[in-house]
């Protein structure tokens, strides 16, 4: 999917996980597509959603509102949600909210090898 600013892929792996890659930039005028991915995704019963935040350019708080949101929904259902490798941005946002002891955060590796 690709709207002005921001790129949002899904690959659907082994063991009912699902890979999403989000690239570009996410702020007030993008992050409604990433909702909106993430919301099928909730309908799906999956055992992990990894996020793989490695090419966000720009983010904003919207981003982190999104993420503590996809956190408590995939939990209620019974899915671990992981972010995997996230750009430099994504990180300054998360260590500067104090939110990186609150998500599982891997650093950059195949897809499959997150399920450790």
């Amino acid at each position: 999917m690709m709207t002005a600013g921001i790129d949002i892929h899904l690959d659907e792996l082994p063991d009912d996980h699902v890979l999403v890659t989000v690239a570009g930039d996410v702020d007030v005028t993008t992050v409604a597509r990433l909702r909106e991915a993430l919301h099928v995704l909730y309908e799906k019963r999956l055992q992990r959603l990894v996020l793989d935040l490695s090419a966000v350019t720009t983010a904003d708080v919207t981003l982190l509102a999104t993420l503590v949101a996809a956190r408590r929904a995939a939990a209620s259902r019974g899915c671990s949600l992981v972010l995997r490798a996230p750009s430099r941005p994504v990180s300054g946002l998360l260590t500067g909210a104090s939110l990186t002891s609150v998500f599982r955060i891997v650093p950059a590796c195949p897809p499959l090898a997150v399920r450790v």
